[in-house]
């Protein structure tokens, strides 16, 4: 009780003495025990206990085990949190933000961006700050994100899936046809519901029969790999 207490304590002087919610980006450091890391593409966490991420625009970060860490996301990226106790994430505009967890988490996110906590909502603590300002010096002076991942561009960058949300039925385009496909459903858990291999196709023709919720589709096609939030009607 005393190291939640002190988790909200530290969540609400964050949001007193950064009023303005000006953070300053701190440089990389990734090294294997933990540290600051920058995330350039999609990717899949599983680190030691207080690191520090920075999430380019565009961007998709699934945490399955990171407690204690800090977010920094810029415009239009998410995060799917599977794992998690003591979390803080900074979200700039239109950001999505998916807390599975049943643990405490401090969130400060512009209004534009929405955080959704489905199982312990009364454990997500929210403070809107208009403007998000990120401070750069630290880093050369502006966003790493504009040089090394030009924002918008994502390895996967022809995989559609469309419709999403869906009433079941979904189809996805890979954009060119490869030799082998292994597709897999999980719930917001990490549970998986469903999962398949097809050969030689460019466009998978799916359905997912599970009750309405938000589901992960994860796709892994040649040397490529996508994971896709998939909203069932």
């Amino acid at each position: 009780m005393k190291k939640l207490l002190s988790i909200l304590f530290i969540g609400l002087s964050i949001s007193v003495s950064a009023q303005l919610c000006n953070y300053i980006i701190p440089p990389a450091n990734n090294n294997p025990n933990g540290g600051v890391y920058h995330i350039y593409n999609d990717s899949t966490i599983n680190d030691l206990d207080g690191s520090a991420y920075y999430i380019c625009s565009g961007v998709q970060v699934i945490v399955e085990a990171s407690a204690g860490s800090i977010y920094y996301m810029e415009d239009n990226s998410e995060i799917i949190i599977l794992s998690q106790s003591g979390d803080v994430v900074n979200a700039k505009a239109n950001c999505v933000i998916i807390d599975s967890t049943s643990q405490n988490i401090i969130v400060n996110k512009e209004a534009s961006s929405t955080f959704l906590k489905p199982f312990m909502t009364s454990l997500g603590i929210v403070f809107t700050c208009e403007p998000m300002l990120f401070d750069y010096s630290l880093i050369g002076g502006t966003s790493p994100c504009n040089i090394i991942n030009d924002i918008s561009h994502l390895q996967n960058e022809n995989l559609t899936l469309y419709p999403n949300p869906t009433n079941g039925n979904f189809t996805v385009d890979l954009g060119e046809r490869y030799s082998s496909i292994s597709t897999t459903i999980t719930d917001l858990t990490g549970k998986a519901i469903w999962s398949s291999k097809f050969y030689e196709r460019k466009v998978l023709n799916l359905n997912i029969e599970a009750p309405a919720g938000v589901y992960l589709l994860s796709i892994e096609f040649g040397e490529k790999r996508s994971v896709i939030r998939l909203i069932k009607e």
